[in-house]
């Protein structure tokens, strides 16, 4: 517990299950419910929850807020740390169960937190201790890091692509990419799917290279001059065949000898795949 809150002022308010009711059943609480939800975490060897996060919720600090969910930190026997997501009780998802699935696979190839264990009202996963993309100013990065932030960061977002899941939300990716050093990590796999056609590096590259926005703005000051006619040409290549889109993408941007992730899920060149009917 200590080396996890390290360098963080005090230790944060550990609450007992059955003091965290209106966390763990938010936001309308009923006895049954919280009675199950109490049973399921002790079975699962969570002890309590973390008062920590940069939001607060019902007296509690939290590290995220959605519209279907709630993230906290959790304790569980042993002092381990992890990060919980929680369905609230208004949601419209029935189950976090598909989620954890997609979660789970992109995890397998580290473009996401590690999964320990999920069922239909939780995912307990790994707790990274890092920043969110928004808050990228705040790292201080040099120019030579924040060049190889860039380069692993459309190197996962490829690898997401060839193993099929579309995350959805990364033409917003402020919340849903947390950089621990400078290795990043895909969170929030709410909106994301198996059935469409994976658009990750495209979206990513738009939002950190393309659109007006701060992120936009922190790599043209940080890498200088970026030609955005050149980073657009090299996308719809990708459209057409990903392979050699992505290596003609890293070539533009300087960033082939930035030791980019050599995606497990790999596939041959497609020099001959045939341009792609889809919009997008």
């Amino acid at each position: 517990m200590q080396d996890t809150w390290r360098g963080r002022g005090e230790l944060p308010e550990i609450i007992g299950l059955e003091d965290a009711e209106e966390i763990l059943c938010f936001p309308r609480p009923d006895p049954s419910t919280c009675s199950d939800r109490i049973k399921k975490l002790r079975k699962k060897g969570v002890t309590g929850i973390v008062s920590y996060g940069s939001l607060e919720l019902e007296g509690f600090r939290v590290l995220g807020k959605g519209f279907s969910s709630i993230v906290v930190a959790a304790m569980e026997k042993g002092g381990r740390v992890i990060a919980l997501k929680i369905r609230r009780m208004d949601s419209r998802r029935p189950s976090l169960i598909h989620e954890a699935d997609l979660l789970a696979e992109a995890s397998e190839h580290r473009l996401a937190p590690r999964i320990y264990w999920w069922d239909r009202d939780f995912i307990a996963m790994e707790y990274l201790q890092g920043a969110h993309l928004e808050d990228i100013n705040s790292l201080g990065l040099s120019s030579h890091e924040t060049r190889m932030l860039l380069a692993r960061l459309l190197g996962k977002a490829f690898v997401l692509d060839l193993i099929g899941i579309d995350h959805g939300e990364l033409r917003r990716p402020y919340r849903h990419v947390i950089i621990v050093g400078l290795e990043p990590f895909f969170i929030d796999f709410e909106s994301a799917s198996k059935t469409r056609k994976p658009h990750n590096l495209t979206s990513l590259a738009s939002a950190l290279l393309i659109s007006k926005g701060r992120l936009t703005s922190f790599f043209r000051n940080r890498l200088g001059s970026i030609d955005k006619d050149a980073v657009l040409d090299a996308l719809r290549v990708y459209k057409r065949c990903r392979a050699k889109g992505y290596q003609l993408l890293l070539e533009r941007l300087g960033l082939l000898d930035q030791g980019h992730p050599e995606p497990q899920a790999s596939r041959p060149p497609c020099l001959l795949e045939p341009f792609s009917s889809q919009p997008g």
